[in-house]
């Protein structure tokens, strides 16, 4: 088997485990790419393939973060491992795909990718269906032996279906937005090549790619990443429009009516999915619903644009963004001390936007290169030559949006198969470009060698019409006049795919990032009634609010403040908690007594530790109330040893009424105040 041979066998196999390991994938990859580099370099064609216009652009990305790297050299203690362990040790993938790139340009080996691509599809719906019922992470899982590890990571709960447990399912990945992002890889593609080649199809193979469809749509609902469902939207309507005139012809009275019911299935699908998923509920709930969990992007946003307004050209090196981001963090704490918790939990490893992230580890350099990349890409999409069975590998356009709310283009699992789909689609394409202007350019010669010869002898088969044609051809081919209209064309549609989602994402990003750290701050509320919650959380912002009688007996728990302050470093909270109780008018039944619990709580990231927070009672009173307001000192509470600086924890309250006349059916709420410190005057 000559090296050739040997590439496109390791790259298959790469294709083929993505969504098994990432571990033996990225072997696979090595292996591949340096199979690929020795028969080029063996033919002495290794300096021609590196002139591939999208893989150059790419590796400019990771030479600017270079750049960076080096103006920021002292802010590594080891020089080696900021190389290593930064973000620039990615620029091995822009040789996968250089290597992918090439060897599809073949038709032999398009075909091994095709069927690599539909062995990874397999892996990720066997172990993707099986995750959705599976407590455990399969991982770990496989890893030990097939048991439970005592503390192991579990999967996130997503409800009962039909009588059993479900769960995100998270396939053979570390996390379940990894799978995401390779089911968002796969999915565009997979429907794009289920229409285009629809006509060519028995019906049986079709109502079967239907059916591997619908079960892909039930795992991209269940994942819940939301980004990538964002993606999917773009790369469709991308795809729509590219094939439009295609779709145009393709669409009959028949196949509308099939597809309205494939798709209608799916989307009823959903919409059962979505009732009997309380995650998924949720999703949607928190994307319309101000300061809720994802509060925690406002804190990752904001102080990533400060990072960069602070750095801006040369940004802070890459392998530098989570030292820095802490900083700014702690920064944010000391102004607003409520924030210490929220704060001590966000995740900072990476900025949760690859244009951000960019930005503030790369400077501007890194965002232009980055920016530019993509308007190749598009470009490209765009202008490419139809061939059915790239289409497969279209998936690639869904990381542009979705790189807005998770940084992918960052992570390792789903960047380098990104890459790969990448190459296999541009190599194909070009390949049918070059033999395309071949064929143009043999007809061109025809053309001139007839126009010459009914020039000079008057062939009969050439009439002064066919010269004059084939003379304005040959003008039209050599000054590229036909081409320019529908390359502006191509230019302006690529500019604006690229500039209004851009447009959006940053507009979204800067109104959160324009908000102060108090208006964001809320605190939760627990309690078995979901009227209680709702008064409370009024009373909280100030405004009048009614208890019904009969739901007095359920207190409501309120989070509360911490042991610490964090100045220079952590310290232990010496001032007592307060808090304040304010009645506007004592003619309405209001509350003649209050029954105070404080709970102690820890407080840690649930993520990291994969453990619920234990708490405890460590405090009971009962307290009278008069109308105005009733500030409630706990001077009592239980001293926390000044020793136990690293381990903080919340003092919550547990607060339940009782009101001066029980026999009416509600109850005047008081205003409660707990300050943003649990520190009242």
């Amino acid at each position: 088997m000559n090296l050739s041979k040997l590439s496109v066998l390791f790259l298959s196999l790469f294709i083929v485990t993505i969504p098994v390991s990432v571990t033996i994938s990225q072997t696979f990859a090595v292996l591949g790419s340096i199979f690929f580099i020795l028969d080029a370099g063996n033919k002495k064609k290794l300096i021609r393939k590196f002139t591939y216009p999208i893989f150059i652009m790419g590796v400019v990305v990771y030479l600017t973060l270079f750049i960076s790297y080096l103006f920021h050299l002292n802010s590594y203690k080891d020089y080696i491992s900021g190389l290593l362990k930064g973000e620039i040790s990615d620029i091995w993938f822009c040789i996968v795909f250089l290597s992918l790139g090439f060897l599809a340009r073949e038709r032999e080996n398009l075909n091994y990718f095709k069927i690599a691509y539909f062995f990874a599809l397999g892996f990720i719906l066997v172990s993707g269906l099986i995750s959705m019922f599976t407590p455990f992470r399969l991982p770990s899982y496989i890893l030990n032996n097939f048991t439970v590890v005592e503390g192991a990571r579990a999967q996130h709960f997503a409800g009962e279906l039909f009588g059993f447990k479900t769960y995100l399912p998270n396939g053979l990945m570390n996390t379940h937005l990894t799978f995401g992002g390779l089911l968002g890889l796969f999915y565009p593609g997979l429907i794009a090549y289920y229409i285009y080649k629809f006509p060519e199809r028995k019906e049986y193979k079709n109502i079967f790619y239907s059916f591997i469809i619908i079960l892909l749509s039930i795992l991209l609902f269940y994942n819940q990443s939301r980004s990538i469902w964002v993606g999917i939207v773009f790369a469709s309507i991308v795809m729509i429009k590219k094939w439009n005139n295609f779709l145009m012809e393709f669409i009959n009275k028949e196949r509308v009516i099939y597809f309205l019911l494939t798709f209608a299935f799916i989307f009823l699908v959903g919409i059962f999915f979505i009732k009997k998923n309380w995650l998924l509920q949720r999703a949607f709930t928190e994307s319309i619903e101000q300061n809720t969990t994802e509060n925690q992007r406002y804190y990752i946003f904001k102080n990533t644009i400060n990072m960069i307004k602070d750095n801006p050209l040369l940004g802070v090196g890459p392998g530098n963004f989570y030292k820095e981001h802490l900083a700014y963090s702690n920064n944010m704490v000391r102004d607003h001390q409520e924030l210490l918790y929220e704060l001590s939990i966000t995740p900072r490893g990476h900025a949760h936007n690859d244009l951000l992230h960019l930005f503030a580890i790369g400077g501007i350099f890194s965002f232009i290169a980055y920016l530019l990349f993509w308007f190749m890409n598009i470009r490209f999409f765009l202008e490419a030559e139809d061939e059915k069975d790239s289409i497969l590998f279209s998936g690639f356009l869904v990381f542009f949006p979705s790189g807005f709310f998770q940084c992918y283009f960052l992570d390792d699992e789903v960047a380098l198969p990104f890459f790969a789909f990448l190459a296999i689609f541009c190599g194909r394409v070009i390949s049918l470009t070059e033999v395309q202007n071949e064929k143009q350019r043999i007809l061109r010669l025809l053309q001139l060698r007839k126009t010459k010869a009914g020039a000079a002898f008057q062939v009969e088969a050439i009439s002064l019409k066919n010269t004059l044609d084939a003379l304005n051809l040959w003008f039209r081919e050599a000054t590229g006049s036909e081409n320019k209209g529908k390359q502006k064309r191509i230019l302006k549609e690529a500019f604006f795919i690229l500039i209004i989602p851009l447009i959006i994402c940053f507009s979204y990003i800067f109104y959160l990032s324009s908000k102060s750290p108090e208006s964001v701050f809320k605190r939760t509320l627990k309690s078995n009634s979901t009227d209680n919650i709702i008064a409370f959380r009024k009373s909280l912002k100030g405004e009048p609010s009614i208890l019904k009688i009969e739901n007095l007996s359920y207190p409501v728990k309120i989070e509360g403040c911490l042991t610490h302050y964090l100045h220079e470093k952590l310290e232990v909270r010496e001032i007592p908690y307060s808090i304040s109780f304010f009645i506007n008018n004592g003619k309405l039944n209001f509350p003649k007594k209050v029954i105070i619990d404080i709970i102690s709580r820890d407080a840690f990231d649930q993520d990291q530790l994969y453990r619920a927070h234990s708490e405890s009672k460590i405090y009971h009173k009962e307290y009278s109330l008069q109308e105005g307001k009733n500030i409630i000192i706990f001077d009592d509470l239980p001293k926390y040893p000044k020793t136990d600086i690293e381990t903080f924890l919340f003092r919550d309250f547990l607060i339940q009424f009782e009101a001066i006349d029980v026999l009416q059916n509600e109850m005047q709420m008081p205003i409660i105040n707990l300050g943003n410190l649990c520190n009242v005057n």
